[in-house]
């Protein structure tokens, strides 16, 4: 029987992942725990600011499935629900990431 990931564990690994990929926290994306103990991520670039930041969400999205996480919308976002993950990585919203 597995055990269920505490949430500063997935929180680590979720940030080695992203770090692995070349992603700098806090100038390209952050990760924290929130009041729910859900792992939230967002994006902190906007795709102007340099060459290469409209890329970022899509190299979250790659670096989280790649290590076995599950990017997902998140309720409190502020995000449409009618909008993909990698729209609201996009447009600076959080996103939950959960493990599997």
């Amino acid at each position: 029987m597995n055990s269920p990931v505490s949430a500063p564990d997935l929180l680590r690994g979720v940030q080695q992942a992203l770090e692995a990929d070349g992603l700098r926290h806090g100038s390209d994306v952050e990760a924290w725990v929130d009041s729910d103990d859900e792992v939230l991520c967002k994006v902190t670039v906007a795709p102007g600011d340099r060459r290469g930041a409209a890329a970022v969400p899509g190299r979250v999205l790659r670096a989280l499935h790649a290590a076995g996480y599950t990017p997902a919308a998140a309720s409190e976002s502020g995000a449409p629900d009618s909008w993909s993950v990698e729209a609201a990585l996009g447009a600076g919203h959080a996103v939950r990431v959960v493990h599997g």
